[in-house]
């Protein structure tokens, strides 16, 4: 019981069936069994009954009873078998994956940090990439995606959701630049500048 080992038990059917009338006459020592010769065989039975786990008791009435109990059990337990090996194969395919894409993403950083400023084509993914788009977008809540390349379209575009350019002079503190909405009556702020000095969106990683 400790090793939780499944255990089947059987007992003879008549067996099985005077038990219950040995649950209600056990205090009774002059009673006779018709299917026992010694009711030590119930209180053995009763000893299984109270024990906390892997006591499942089948009556069975033939030797083929029990084949056949067996196989369909043995059939069961042969199946989950096999369903928790698929699922540790799947869980070491899933592991293996996961170390592959670290590496892969540690590959990619490496990459992008040293060929950003001077390989024309990672510049075009990053930028279609551009983790400032996906911001802007959850901020002003634009079911569609957003793209911009220089200051003045995203503040074309800000204007065209109803976010207007708030005046330098009532910026708070630490915002390089802030727009207001009167519809949502919230304002979006920027406290880095993002775009170079010639108001084009400077190219950032998504770790950056």
């Amino acid at each position: 019981m400790e090793n939780q080992v499944q255990v089947f038990i059987f007992i003879e059917q008549n067996v099985y069936s005077e038990y219950q009338t040995y649950l209600l006459s056990k205090d009774n020592a002059d009673i006779k069994y018709q299917f026992v010769d010694n009711p030590n065989v119930y209180k053995f039975i009763d000893s299984v009954h109270n024990l906390p786990a892997n006591n499942p008791i089948t009556p069975s009435q033939t030797a083929s009873d029990i084949i056949d109990f067996l196989r369909n059990q043995w059939a069961g337990l042969f199946q989950r078998f096999l369903q928790e090996q698929k699922r540790r194969q799947e869980i070491r395919d899933l592991d293996q994956i996961k170390s592959v894409s670290g590496t892969l993403r540690e590959l990619v950083k490496f990459v992008t940090v040293e060929r950003k400023d001077d390989d024309n084509a990672l510049q075009q993914v990053l930028l279609a990439n551009h983790p400032v788009f996906h911001r802007f977008q959850e901020l002003t809540g634009t079911p569609y995606r957003v793209f911009f390349t220089t200051e003045e379209e995203l503040n074309r575009w800000l204007v065209a959701q109803n976010w207007l350019p708030v005046a330098e002079r009532a910026y708070e503190e630490g915002s390089i630049r802030e727009w207001f909405s009167n519809e949502y009556e919230q304002y979006i702020r920027l406290t880095e500048m993002i775009f170079d000095e010639e108001s084009r969106l400077q190219l950032y990683t998504e770790d950056e």
